[in-house]
């Protein structure tokens, strides 16, 4: 049988798919590369009919299928997670059944400028409920670890320090990674960047003119407000630090967050940290950093270190070891990338990733119908376990 009449009859096979997605389906022979798209789909479906062997020995080609796979992709409500076979047809509950401990994003995932959604509260409840371990896992490295524990009293939900991992607790690892320990550095960034930064035993300054051996963009927030009431003080450190990188190539640009959107209380507007660092090095010939293309450093997710702190937070909040993390955010490049990272770091876990359409995705990359989310993942290669409308539990 030929792969189109292949994956034609598996996709017949499942009434949840729906016209569009057969189309879907069959016309992925007909894009470059397509044709191992298409075979990767067939196994796909081998998978949710229930061949567990078939899905161990495919797991690197599911994942690639993914988009064809979903039913959630054409209906929103419902998911086809192929790494959970044989369920066919799955919500949030599944996923937390599944998986032993999650990692979830802050803005755009279980809040914005707004407190705690209260869907997010009773899926995190749910987790608890059931014995299961969450982590928040946030690229904020101006928020302090006080503030994100305050932000869930009266909520119901119990999250300890040992439940937060935040990029701005991961500058110690990476300044030794480049040499940086004892070193000073300028902090883009506020009083709990600075905290960070001088746990990281460096330090901070904040005055462009002076010398310094990095640069760090920690905080955001302020940047944006700059804008507006500053932009005369705000465009003299722009040009003063863009001087300092071209007549330095060596000076390391460090940024903490590199979501290219974030939820402010004018709504989603473009992160602009992610901003600064693109023009401190745009045009220069400094090298690329290989894990990211960039001519940054991004701390951060997606960058593997965030993980490796959470896992090791897991390790005292799991004793006994886990065999599977869920990470849960809703932008693709930090979010879900950074869970495809550490699945290749760490081929001992299973590890799946949810995008959930609550923020950056289907607020600033305007994913609000299948086609475009197909389009997303196909062109960047960034593909999610799972896609879900929000985090929470069905109803």
């Amino acid at each position: 049988m030929g792969l189109r009449m292949e994956l034609s009859t598996l996709l017949d096979k499942h009434p949840g798919v729906g016209r569009y997605g057969r189309k879907l389906g069959v016309d992925a022979a007909l894009v470059p590369g397509g044709a191992s798209l298409y075979r990767a789909a067939a196994a796909a479906y081998e998978v949710i009919t229930g061949d567990h062997d078939q899905m161990v020995r495919r797991q690197a080609n599911i994942a690639r299928a993914l988009p064809l796979a979903w039913n959630g992709l054409y209906r929103y409500e419902q998911v086809y997670p192929l790494d959970a076979a044989p369920f066919h047809t799955v919500d949030m509950n599944v996923l937390i059944d599944h998986y032993d401990v999650f990692f979830i994003d802050a803005l755009g995932t279980y809040k914005d400028e707004s407190p705690i959604w209260q869907g997010a509260i009773g899926a995190l409840k749910a987790i608890q409920q059931r014995g299961k371990t969450f982590l928040i896992v946030s690229n904020t490295p101006d928020l302090s670890v006080e503030f994100i524990i305050d932000q869930f009293k009266g909520t119901g939900v119990v999250v300890t320090p040992d439940q937060v991992a935040m990029a701005g607790q991961i500058f110690g690892k990476v300044f030794e990674k480049f040499g940086l320990k004892g070193k000073t550095v300028f902090d883009i960034g506020n009083t709990a960047s600075a905290e960070y930064l001088k746990q990281a035993g460096v330090k901070v300054e904040r005055d462009p003119h002076a010398d310094f051996d990095a640069i760090v963009i920690s905080k955001v927030k302020h940047l944006l407000y700059a804008e507006r009431r500053y932009a005369a003080r705000l465009t003299q450190i722009r040009e003063v630090l863009r001087e300092k990188v071209l007549g330095n190539p060596d000076l390391p640009v460090f940024l903490a967050n590199a979501d290219r959107a974030l939820p402010f209380s004018i709504g989603f507007v473009e992160n602009p940290a992610f901003s600064l660092a693109q023009y401190l090095v745009q045009g220069t010939s400094r090298p690329v950093d290989p894990e990211t293309g960039k001519k940054y450093i991004v701390v951060g997710k997606p960058s593997i270190e965030i993980y490796e702190e959470a896992l090791r937070r897991v390790s005292f909040l799991v004793p006994m070891g886990i065999r599977s993390v869920l990470c849960i955010g809703d932008t693709l490049w930090t979010d879900i990338q950074g869970a495809n990272r550490l699945q290749l770091a760490r081929p001992d876990l299973q590890v799946g990733s949810l995008l959930v359409l609550s923020g950056t995705e289907k607020k600033v990359n305007n994913m609000f119908s299948p086609r475009q989310l197909f389009k997303a993942m196909t062109e960047t290669g960034i593909i999610p376990t799972a896609v879900l409308p929000r985090f929470a539990l069905p109803g």
